[in-house]
Formats: C-alpha cells, structure tokens, sequence
C-alpha cells in the first residue's frame, strides 16, 4: 500500500511509525503536520491572518509535492495547522485514496472538527470526543523499546515522572513531591521547559518554576527507558482538557511498572489493565506508598497496545 502520512514531527514517533509501516510492506512518504521550529514559532506570533498565510503556503507545498505520486491512503495524524481548504485539494489530487484521520489531541486542545466530514473515517484517543461526536474511539499505543521485561526486581526509585512543563502540572508535582517526602517514597522527576519560555515565565509569571525543578533540554527516548528502568511506578498527570490515555501512559505500562495517573477514566478505558493503574486525585492526593514499592511485571496483554496493533487497526479503517 502507498501511504501519504502528515503527522507532528514528535520526539521519534514519526520515525517509528515510518519503520513499522515499511517493515509491513507498505510504501510511505511523511510530511511534518507543520513546518519546523524556525518558522512555526515565529508564525504563532503573528496576527492570525499572517500567521494563516504562512500555515497555508506549508501546506501548499505539500500538495504541490505530492501531486505527481499515487496513494492508496492518506493518513493525516492531529493535524494542528491543517484546513478544510488543503483537505479538499488533497482529495482532488488523489481521488483513488482512502482518507483517515488519527486525532492524539482533544478537540479542546486543538480543534479537528471542520475536518471530520472530509474523512472517510476519523477516530480519536480520546473517549469522550469519540462519544460526542460520533468517530471512532482508538486507544494510543507504546514502542517496543519500553518492553522491559528484563527490568530490576527491586528498583531504584517508587515514583518517576518524565514531562514537559506547565503551570497545573508544575502545581500537581510539587504536591506528588511533599506527599512523596513525606511517606518515605524515592521520587525522581524531569520536567522540561525550552529555555526560552523558562526566562519568559521568570520575567512574567507571579510564581514562576523554581530553576532546580525544571530541565532545558529534552531528554532522549534511551535516556527516558532508562529513568523508567529504575522505577517502581510511573507517574502520568495529564492534561486536564483531555480524557484520553497519552503515549506516556502506555509506555509506562509496557514497562511492567505500575502506571500512577491523575486521569480518572483510565481504568475504565483499558479494564484489562486496571489491575496495573493506580488512579489518583491531583486534587485531593492519597499515594499509596506499600503498592508503589511491589511493580507488577511485563504482562501478553500489554500487546494490545503496541505501535503495530495500533497501525493495524489504523489502516483497517
């Protein structure tokens, strides 16, 4: 199959995805859902109609690139900057193609919903986006390199966290740590901030992150397996606009560590799972220290949810 993939150029995923597509036979050519750093973050500070001019001449560019090919799907994964407009001409140029739309953000974080009539199938991570408006619902998935099946028996630290900052998980952390400190659990916790946005929230921000809590460079994919290595349990605080399970989730789990979430939905979105996730209220904050310190292990199910069982289900849409 010939594959046209637009997806968010995150971390390694694009290129995990890549590899599993090709590994199966298929065919792919990737585009960055947007265009790099240099010119995305400039744009964001434009007037919206400037800042449209120049999402739009990206997208012209894809469709310009990929006039001459043939695909049998176009898979468009989030999508932040793209429109109904380059859709449309996209379904013009490549008429014999089956079009999917894969959303890992929710609508309330970035709004997919002009595009869900131009699909010919769509499905979110997110349960209650599918629910509301009527697409699919598939759950996120993990890559192989988080199987650690192999992990140590007694591991170095109860609780990990690795993610990037802001202010309501910035918030919830430092509650994690005073309750960790306090019931004699070993945290260890990464939290990145670019260091831009860091200088912007100390000249800003009432109460701006203190410099010992945050990092400024991104960790690698080796160095994050790793932290996970050493733990007993993984820590999630999600965004709170959204319901779904994030990438981190499952490759928490696919660990064999517990998965501790401040998301309230997720043993009921992967029941099989459930005995693996603690759940708990960053609001009201109950860690429980004896469970954290017994990390259940690798389990078969965890298959389910890995980056090929998910293309699969992808593609069959």
């Amino acid at each position: 199959m010939r594959i046209l993939l637009i997806a968010p150029a995150f971390y390694d995923y694009h290129h995990q995805i890549v590899r599993s597509l090709e590994a199966d036979g298929h065919q792919v050519r990737f585009f960055a859902e947007r265009p790099g750093r240099a010119i995305y973050s400039p744009a964001k500070k434009l007037p919206a109609r400037w800042r449209r001019r120049v999402f739009d001449r990206y997208l012209a560019g894809i469709a310009r690139a990929t006039a001459g090919d043939t695909f049998d799907r176009v898979l468009v994964i989030r999508g932040e900057i793209v429109t109904p407009d380059f859709v449309r001409t996209l379904r013009r140029q490549q008429s014999q193609a089956r079009f999917v739309l894969y959303e890992w953000d929710s609508y309330r974080v970035t709004d997919f919903r002009p595009l869900v009539p131009l699909f010919d199938a769509v499905a979110s991570f997110d349960s209650v986006d599918a629910e509301e408006l009527g697409i699919g619902y598939l759950p996120l998935f993990h890559i192989p390199a988080y199987r650690l099946k192999d992990a140590p028996a007694h591991p170095q630290w109860d609780l990990v966290f690795v993610g990037s900052y802001h202010a309501a998980r910035y918030q919830a952390m430092q509650a994690v740590r005073d309750q960790c400190a306090e019931r004699g659990l070993r945290l260890r916790h990464y939290l990145y901030i670019a260091p831009v946005d860091y200088l912007k929230l100390r000249l800003t921000s009432a109460n701006p992150p203190a410099r010992a809590d945050v990092a400024f460079r991104k960790l690698d994919q080796a160095s994050v397996v790793g932290m996970y290595r050493d733990a007993a349990a993984i820590l999630d605080i999600e965004n709170n606009k959204q319901a779904g399970m994030t990438m981190r989730s499952f490759e928490a789990l696919a660990t064999g560590r517990y998965l501790v979430t401040t998301n309230p939905l997720a043993t009921k979105l992967v029941p099989e799972l459930a005995d693996r996730i603690i759940t708990i209220d960053r609001n009201v904050l109950d860690l429980p220290a004896d469970r954290l310190r017994q990390p259940p292990g690798w389990g078969e199910e965890l298959s389910r949810y890995s980056l090929d069982a998910w293309l699969d289900q992808l593609l069959a849409m």
